[in-house]
């Protein structure tokens, strides 16, 4: 491993230890002194980063120092992207560097007190990213360094916090975090079955065949209910899912919930139509907030309420 210093005004400020898979070379192994300073601001602050290592690592100390909600780094009035190294992007030693700090989170300075979240990616307790927004902040802009260090499109992640959708327009107090809480972090699938076409009375007209890939819209999570066996109570059991999460994960909720109650198996109905395939999306199947499918267990039969 491969000891990195990142200083600040000639202190250091926090070591990086970095796995690589190849022998540096002597190029590899150039330091670049890059000056860093707000927009708008005439002081800046001196980094020393390898000119391989991606900026994120720069932006990593930068906003955790001096408590920002995240900063876009810029060149001679070129945004440059985090995920990439300063050889990538073409700096110079000595570069001059603007921190720009979002628009919408500019407010959120000085907001209540900072706390840090950690964003735990795919499940895996090694890969953990640090990130610090002030608990009137929105979770927008911690969102958007996320998937910027990773290099991915903020609308292929899901942000889930102790198993809710986590909002980006929300904030830590809504949440009453008080720090060091752990959000996981899951890349969603842009590959699987197509969607169904639908007429203008949004009926089903046919099926596409085959695996594609396509544009999923954005997560939402939805609340619906079930009707268990045809029955004809004023309240149904409600269940709150994602508009992305498949049939058969209301299948197994559903089985586990009513298992106690003789539950082995159960098939559903939706518009008075049995669904076939429990690997569809709740968006396909076109069962949205406020919807009534009709659980069937154990083999018994469906009559229409109609």
């Amino acid at each position: 491993e491969d000891l990195m210093d990142v200083t600040i005004k000639g202190k250091v400020a926090h070591s990086f230890f970095m796995n690589r898979a190849q022998p540096m070379t002597t190029s590899d192994e150039e330091t670049l002194v890059l000056l860093v300073r707000r927009q708008g601001r005439s002081s800046h602050h001196t980094f020393q980063l390898r000119k391989t290592d991606p900026l994120s690592k720069l932006v990593e100390i930068y906003v955790a120092t001096y408590h920002l909600p995240s900063v876009t780094l810029a060149h001679n009035g070129r945004a440059l992207s985090a995920s990439k190294s300063p050889q990538e992007e073409g700096i110079p030693n000595s570069a001059n560097l603007d921190a720009i700090i979002p628009q919408g989170e500019i407010s959120a300075l000085g907001t209540g007190r900072w706390i840090k979240l950690k964003f735990r990616f795919n499940g895996d307790d090694e890969d953990v990213s640090n990130i610090s927004i002030p608990s009137l902040g929105t979770f927008e802009s911690a969102m958007k360094q996320f998937a910027e260090k990773k290099n991915v499109a903020i609308t292929d992640c899901k942000f889930m916090f102790d198993g809710d959708l986590l909002q980006p327009k929300s904030n830590p107090q809504e949440l009453e975090l008080e720090g060091n809480e752990i959000i996981d972090v899951t890349l969603i699938s842009r590959t699987g079955p197509p969607p169904l076409l639908r007429d203008d009375d949004g009926d089903v007209i046919m099926m596409e065949t085959g695996t594609s890939s396509f544009l999923l819209p954005p997560i939402e999570e939805i609340t619906i209910e079930t009707n268990r066996n045809c029955n004809k109570l004023p309240r149904q059991k409600k269940w709150k899912l994602l508009n992305l999460d498949p049939l058969s994960k209301l299948k197994d909720d559903y089985v586990s919930y009513y298992k106690s109650k003789g539950c082995n198996r159960v098939q559903f109905y939706f518009k008075h139509e049995l669904i076939q395939d429990e690997s569809k999306l709740m968006y396909q199947l076109g069962i949205l907030t406020g919807a009534t499918v009709y659980a069937l267990e154990n083999g018994k039969k469906y009559i229409s309420p109609i």
